[in-house]
């Protein structure tokens, strides 16, 4: 061997040796903070041992001797998994984002202290039940001994950001409840969208794309004050940065969830399942536990299912009696009010026949590598004025300001620990009176065989009796004079038809007395659910594993034959009476189309050719009109765009029809033709010239997104995606999209469970992620392939199958 071959191949190998440990070391270091999960650990604040077993996905399993005990392991074993999770929500509470990303998160910050979760969080504290403190201050210990005693293996978006957590408060876990009521909030945006639209046309024009509003309206078309909408775009458009900021899209407000009596099921005991609709987004939204407090047969907790990480308790879940599930309520319980600022004053506004003092609040907020911003909070006596978070806004004649049921002191932990204790119907229904914020519809099922629904949450009464558009503050036409009481809520205990299902949509017909809201989900989910449950006299898991996966659109079914007659009318038009315009290509994709059944697999082409033909649909007869401003703000929440296209092609006559563009009026036929024409365009130019790879999934696809990882290279270590993906904003198994940026999957299905009550130690599962929220465990994205074929996991609550099967055992003792 020559010289220089010696010394290339000695260099080779003390470059692989140096680049080796380099690997070794960069790998230690991003792997230092996966937490023990094995062994004994030293934990000075329990007073008896806690065991954690873990399955093969990471799911821990609690079992404590007490339930102070419990509550600290429960804290401790969350911090384990989500800590960063945990620290990111309980930012957004008390508005501090911009202290570790900087300025770009400046006025998210205001926009959050301008709902002042935080100072809302610190009066609930004030007025809590003492369960409730004992089960937060517990959590809250156990938190922040992970956190003590890992200031230097702390999860790796700590070190990329430069910063270290504060110790958990209780006021933490509080305000992170109200943080997801704001984000099961709809009435921010939809009257803002509503008022801009009316406007720029009126509202018997506007109605029409609001068509739940038409439904619910009297005859005499409402007046609505003059541009609401317009003072509010700081803040609607802040509401969507900040929630897209915590990977929640801008407005998604779906959920399924159903059960049937033994009557119905193949077990001959209620089956419940339920998945509700979220941001999807690494790590999940949802955080699984099994939690056991007591003795073997003398059990005073023995509850399973998710959670929210930074919560004690199990939100979803069942226990060894009874099992059940939330979808959103979708009830009104916000209102925005119009109110007269003092020109002499702009801290005064018209109240009760004077000028009153506003309220005012001053906070720093802390700024990365800058000073922190004076940031003034305004209150008049309905709340926070949303319109002055514009500086230059406070100088304005009128203000806008919003009341919101969450701004009342509610104590919704209280509920969580009675629910998780629950055996009956009645201790269910003592449980969730305590269920204020946000509105839930609630499905119970038990081992005695009876199953059923309450609507949970406050509703406000108004004085008009109305609540679907803003007010003038100095009148009091908008006050709230009540909230319905629980027992007069809608609620159904075994119901003749053998079964109850929910997904969103309308709660009560109109005789009920009093206002709940007008923006229902549309009709498909609950239209397939109820035909698939009355299809199957005896249901089994399976069966509602298979009803969870469903993408069969009913409103494609719907909309289909009119849109078809729509298509051939015009087409004969255009060729004057002789045949039909439409080329061969058009004709073969109308085939696919006629033949279809709705089912919107990831492989189907006509769901392609349908979703992207009322894309343009909705593009041509509404965006046309809206601008793209406008219309970004009302396509933020599709299903209104869908109810009201549904609502359109039943009304050809309308005017959101005619092109204004075009000095000629366009009817109804021709604005359908034309956007099927640019569809086939479309498809053509993203997928070529072959209708066969025209496929639903190549188009509709889903990202899994870490808040880090929307910027390169960090998509790549944080991300999981892009999957295919079939369903739409109207199946069954939601894939939702913006309609203002089609066709990217960003909600669905955030949890899928079963629970058979014939057997009620065990249940099926899967999150789209995993347990964990770091990106080098192998339970950081483990169940996302189970997730995406529609399949689950076990979920066992029999301990000796848990300590027969446990991955990993951790012994948590006291010093």
């Amino acid at each position: 061997m020559s010289k220089g071959l010696r010394v290339l191949l000695g260099i080779s190998v003390i470059f692989l040796v140096v680049f080796g440990a380099i690997v070794i070391l960069g790998m230690r270091l991003v792997k230092k903070s996966l937490p023990q999960t094995t062994g004994d650990n030293k934990l000075s604040i329990l007073s008896q041992p806690v065991t954690v077993y873990r399955d093969e996905y990471g799911v821990p399993h609690l079992f404590a001797q007490n339930e102070d005990d419990l509550w600290r392991a429960a804290g401790y074993v969350a911090a384990q998994d989500r800590l960063w999770q945990m620290d990111l929500n309980r930012r957004a509470v008390r508005g501090t984002l911009a202290e570790i990303f900087g300025e770009t998160a400046l006025a998210q910050d205001k926009f959050l202290r301008t709902w002042g979760f935080q100072r809302l969080a610190r009066r609930i504290a004030e007025n809590i039940s003492p369960e409730s403190r004992r089960a937060l201050t517990a959590y809250a210990e156990g938190v922040n001994r992970f956190i003590a005693e890992n200031q230097h293996r702390l999860p790796l978006e700590f070190s990329l950001l430069r910063y270290k957590p504060d110790e958990w408060q209780i006021e933490d876990s509080i305000g992170y409840t109200r943080l997801m009521g704001f984000m099961l909030n709809f009435a921010w945006f939809f009257e803002p969208a509503l008022g801009k639209v009316a406007d720029k046309y009126g509202m018997p024009m506007a109605m029409e794309i609001f068509p739940a509003v038409l439904e619910n309206s009297p005859s005499i078309v409402p007046e609505m004050p003059k541009h609401v909408g317009a003072r509010l775009d700081d803040f609607v458009q802040l509401a969507f940065d900040t929630r897209a900021r915590l990977g929640a899209p801008p407005a998604v407000l779906g959920s399924n969830s159903w059960a049937v009596n033994g009557s119905r099921s193949a077990t001959g005991k209620p089956i419940l399942a339920n998945d509700p609709h979220l941001g999807l987004n690494l790590p999940s939204i949802w955080y699984e536990m099994h939690l056991v407090s007591g003795a073997p047969g003398a059990e005073t907790i023995d509850v399973a299912g998710v959670t929210l990480p930074g919560l004690p308790g199990v939100v979803l879940g069942h226990n060894r009696a009874i099992a059940w599930g939330f979808t959103h309520g979708m009830i009104d319980d916000l209102d925005f009010y119009l109110e007269k600022i003092n020109p002499a004053n702009p801290d005064e506004y018209w109240h009760e026949g004077g000028w009153k003092q506003m309220e005012v609040i001053e906070e720093y907020i802390p700024v990365k590598d800058g000073d922190p911003v004076l940031f003034k909070i305004r209150s008049t006596a309905h709340g926070p004025v949303a319109s002055s978070i514009n500086d230059a806004a406070q100088y304005d004649s009128l203000a806008v300001s919003f009341r919101w049921t969450g701004f009342e002191p509610t104590d919704e932990f209280y509920a969580t620990q009675r629910l998780n204790r629950a055996k009956t119907w009645n201790e269910f229904q003592q449980a969730m009176r305590h269920l204020a914020v946000p509105n839930q519809n609630v499905i119970y099922a038990d081992t005695a065989g009876n199953i059923g629904y309450y609507s949970c949450g406050r509703v406000p009464i108004r004085r008009d009796g109305k609540g679907y558009l803003p007010y003038r503050g100095w009148e009091n036409a908008g006050d709230w004079i009540g909230v319905i009481p629980f027992e007069q809520m809608p609620h159904v205990y075994n119901p003749p038809q053998q079964y109850v299902a929910t997904a969103n949509n309308l709660i009560v017909g109109k005789n009920f007395p009093y206002y709940l809201s007008n923006a229902w989900e549309p009709t498909s989910r609950i239209e397939r659910i109820t035909e698939l449950i009355t299809a199957n006299a005896q249901s089994s898991v399976e069966t509602f594993m298979a009803m969870q996966n469903d993408v069969v659109s009913t409103h494609a079914r719907r909309m289909l034959p009119v849109l078809l007659g729509m298509l051939d009318s015009s087409a004969v038009a255009q060729a004057g009476g002789n045949g039909t315009a439409l080329s061969e290509d058009e004709k073969n994709a109308r085939a696919l189309l006629a033949a279809w059944d709705g089912n919107e697999t990831p492989e189907s082409m006509p769901a392609a050719l349908f979703q992207v033909w009322t894309q343009e649909l909705l593009l041509a007869t509404i965006k046309d009109e809206l601008g793209d401003t406008l219309f970004k703000a009302y396509a933020a929440w599709s299903s209104l765009a869908i109810r009201a296209l549904e609502y359109l092609v039943r009304h050809p006559e309308s005017p959101w029809f005619d092109n204004r563009a075009t000095p000629a009026v366009e009817t109804a036929p021709e604005i359908v033709l034309a956007s099927y024409r640019r569809a086939l365009q479309f498809l053509h130019a993203q997928l070529g010239d072959l209708m066969v790879d025209w496929q639903w999934g190549k188009i509709h696809q889903l990202t899994l997104e870490h808040a880090l990882g929307k910027q390169r290279p960090f998509d790549n270590l944080f991300n999981a995606g892009p999957f295919p993906c079939g369903g739409s904003p109207d199946t069954i198994n939601k894939g939702e999209y913006r309609l203002h940026d089609p066709f990217a999957v960003d909600a669905g299905p955030s949890v899928r469970r079963i629970v058979d009550l014939s057997k009620p130690e065990v249940a099926w599962h899967v999150i789209p992620g995993g347990q964990s929220g770091q990106a080098f465990s192998e339970h950081y994205k483990d169940q996302v392939e189970l997730w995406r074929h529609g399949k689950y996991r076990q979920l066992s609550k029999r301990r000796d199958e848990i300590v027969a099967t446990s991955r990993n055992t951790l012994v948590l003792r006291p010093n």
